[in-house]
């Protein structure tokens, strides 16, 4: 659809009576307020800003959010039936109810818009509908979306200056597992399953490889051999332990118990200097134990993780890493 219709779908749901319900929300989150900036133009710019930045900046957001929810709009997600009324999420005021509405609608742009695929709404899984079918010449794939979060840590700028903070260190491996998971309980057995993770996390984007591979393969570590008596260390061998999802209990012999979900499809709005509003980061991981394999042929140029013989590899030549 054109830029005018996303406009003005933006402008039908997002109407003033929807705008003065948000106003009236008291206390307010700051995702809300911010959404309020954002979609509400009777509201001046913050301090700081110039009616010119600002509104060149909320025209971006609108874009955005509009070519997202035309595309739901065009693959049957607004009608309110299934999984929950989408446009009463997007409209409401809770957070959370609204990013995982928004995900379904990224889903839906950049599964049906941009890899051209055949979608449509609502299959039933195992414990009610999920978010998408996909119809493939080889039969269905049924998808469910989740959109893992994690909020930034942020420093009060007086504290800093007294120097009163503590280092950390943030692995969101453990969300992106648990969207997983959470996913894995609702598919049925009959058909390849994809999780659709759209996501905002906190780590850099030169390390998400790094987290997929943790949370659903598992850590890789260097590991070498010391002799007791003489201490000489022997070459360094990079192995990983299966402690992620699709390979969990490899230790000890068993087989993995995720063998419901044939693979995640992780996505990611991209915040490098100078990306523009739909540019993502994407990438595909298949389990290696699935019962339904997904075939790799329809995924255009999403960069694939996968088993080949006993190595993980990235498709695009990115690296390999040990199982």
């Amino acid at each position: 659809m054109n830029a005018v219709t996303a406009t003005s779908l933006i402008d039908r749901m997002f109407s003033e009576p929807v705008l003065d319900r948000w106003q009236g929300a008291i206390p307010r989150s700051k995702h809300l307020e911010y959404r309020m900036l954002m979609l509400d133009r009777r509201l001046p710019p913050p301090p700081g800003w110039s009616t010119e930045e600002f509104d060149e900046m909320r025209t971006r957001y609108r874009h955005q959010l509009g070519t997202f929810l035309t595309a739901a709009s065009r693959y049957g997600l607004m009608d309110g039936s299934g999984s929950g009324d989408l446009a009463a999420k997007l409209t409401g005021r809770n957070d959370v109810n609204f990013r995982s509405a928004r995900a379904e609608c990224i889903a839906a742009w950049y599964l049906g818009d941009q890899l051209g695929l055949d979608i449509g709404p609502r299959p039933i899984g195992r414990t009610g509908p999920l978010e998408f079918v996909l119809r493939d010449t080889r039969g269905e794939i049924h998808v469910e979306v989740k959109a893992p979060c994690r909020e930034p840590v942020l420093y009060d700028l007086d504290a800093v200056k007294t120097g009163a903070i503590r280092a950390h260190t943030v692995n969101d491996a453990d969300i992106v597992s648990e969207s997983v998971r959470k996913a894995r309980k609702q598919f049925g057995k009959t058909t390849p399953n994809l999780v659709f993770l759209a996501a905002e996390l906190t780590i850099p984007e030169r390390w998400l490889r790094r987290t997929i591979t943790e949370a659903l393969y598992g850590v890789e570590r260097w590991v070498a051999e010391r002799n007791a008596e003489t201490l000489d260390i022997g070459p360094f061998e990079r192995i990983c332990d299966p402690t992620g999802i699709f390979l969990r209990h490899l230790n000890e012999g068993g087989r993995p118990t995720s063998t419901r979900v044939s693979g995640v499809l992780y996505l990611e709005e991209s915040h490098d200097v100078g990306a523009g509003p739909l540019d993502c980061n994407v990438f595909l991981a298949h389990n290696p134990f699935a019962s339904h394999v997904l075939p790799e042929d329809i995924w255009r140029n999403v960069p694939q993780l996968k088993l080949d013989g006993t190595s993980l590899v990235w498709s695009d030549g990115f690296g390999e890493h040990a199982p």
